[in-house]
């Protein structure tokens, strides 16, 4: 994961600038509640009335909350998709009868580039990093089940991939993370989604994403499949995020209100 580390301040959510609306997405038993941002959607276990300052929390809480409590260990997460351990969160090891997260969602591959400040327009500028560029797997959506499968949830991802080197390398990350990829898709036409992030000295950050698969590897006639259907009936939370179309999302969100009325 990119920074699922639990601290009081994090990139992901600030609770001043998220809004409590009325759930579009929720537990399934709709006992909890969600929170909006520009880039995500996610679903909060009941009887939480704040929003986690860190998203990863809010997918731990998630994940906390639909693994069976039967026996529990300490576990780690890794940042970085595998490259750096750190201390995660006590947490269920027998989730064998625990209802899904269901993630329908985004993936991409993240290309980090070291830089001492944004170039000017039109300037060249060198890295101070000659080994810079590291590629990882990554995506909002893909981000979300590695961190609820790593916290003891069984989890199924909904995504596009494209079908060339960069979706062979998030698959297999996935896979091995124990991300269940049945109800994905590769579409040879489109490549997978990447995204270019430029990193300061200072921490600072500037993303530039390029969609691919992501946007336009979802159709109305690919959205919903029977086996999905069946997944999200039996899921204990369903997560999305704002790096899919809207109508993935709103498609999604509706009959997730239509199959539990």
């Amino acid at each position: 994961m990119r920074r699922l580390i639990e601290e009081e301040k994090g990139p992901f959510h600030d609770p001043q600038s998220c809004c409590h609306l009325p759930c579009v997405l929720l537990p399934i038993d709709r006992s909890g509640g969600c929170c909006l941002s520009s880039d995500n959607l996610c679903c909060l276990p009941p009887n939480n009335a704040s929003i986690p300052s860190m998203f990863a929390s809010a997918v731990a809480r998630v994940a906390r909350r639909v693994a069976t409590a039967t026996s529990t260990t300490t576990m780690s997460v890794r940042r970085h998709w595998g490259q750096q351990q750190v201390r995660a969160a006590t947490m269920s090891t027998d989730a064998s009868s625990a209802p899904p997260v269901v993630v329908v969602g985004s993936l991409c591959v993240d290309c980090f580039i070291d830089v001492p400040r944004l170039p000017l327009r039109g300037e060249t500028l060198a890295s101070h990093n000659t080994r810079t560029g590291a590629l990882l797997p990554g995506g909002k959506g893909a981000n979300q089940a590695a961190a609820a499968a790593q916290f003891g949830a069984p989890t199924l991802f909904n995504g596009r991939f494209g079908d060339d080197a960069d979706a062979d390398v998030v698959w297999r990350t996935m896979t091995d993370f124990g991300v269940d990829l049945s109800l994905s898709l590769r579409d040879p036409a489109c490549p997978t989604g990447k995204a270019f992030i430029f990193l300061e000295p200072t921490g600072d950050n500037s993303i530039v994403i390029v969609q691919g698969a992501n946007v336009e590897g979802w159709t109305n006639e690919n959205l919903f499949s029977a086996e999905l259907e069946t997944a999200i009936r039996s899921a204990g939370a369903v997560m999305l995020q704002r790096e899919i179309p809207d109508f993935v999302n709103l498609e999604v969100g509706g009959n997730i209100r239509w199959m539990i009325e």
